[in-house]
């Protein structure tokens, strides 16, 4: 009995003072920033098939705009990119302000404060400043929005 309780011991102390794989925070950031960029270089250039290839489409998804659930998909996420540059517009988001949490050695928090700026067809403009915030998973295919919000 004696030797028993103490192999229980001995397994129990093993278990419980192995540490957590060491996650190199720093390429996390510097990966998911990285993607998160490329992002919105895509929007920017109008390549929205690039900028759409971003969202995920996990269980889970949704995406927060004025206040409610805009969408509770990736794809419909991404296809909604389309409302951005409506006619022969053009838009434009300027990133002020990002920052990049490691959740895990492939997932990032992500807060970027923002200027989304839209050229109407016939001239003019209107702007909308404000904050994105997305949690982004790494795949095999890349960095992707798992679920975010737009807070203006």
């Amino acid at each position: 009995m004696r030797l028993g309780l103490l192999a229980v011991a001995a397994i129990t102390f093993t278990a419980c003072t192995q540490s957590a794989p060491v996650i190199d925070e720093s390429a996390v950031r510097k990966d998911a920033a990285e993607a998160f960029q490329a992002y919105v270089k895509a929007l920017n250039e109008g390549d929205l098939e690039t900028a759409r290839a971003f969202y995920g489409d996990g269980e889970g998804f949704h995406w927060l705009e004025k206040k409610q659930i805009a969408h509770e998909a990736g794809k419909d996420a991404a296809a909604a990119l389309s409302d951005y540059t409506a006619g022969e517009g053009k838009a434009v988001m300027m990133i002020e302000d990002l920052r990049v949490a490691a959740m895990g050695p492939d997932a990032a928090y992500i807060s970027a404060k923002y200027k989304f700026t839209v050229f109407l067809p016939g001239g003019g403009f209107f702007e909308v400043p404000g904050w994105m915030i997305t949690g982004m998973v790494r795949h095999e295919d890349g960095w992707k929005i798992a679920s975010g919000a737009v807070i203006d």
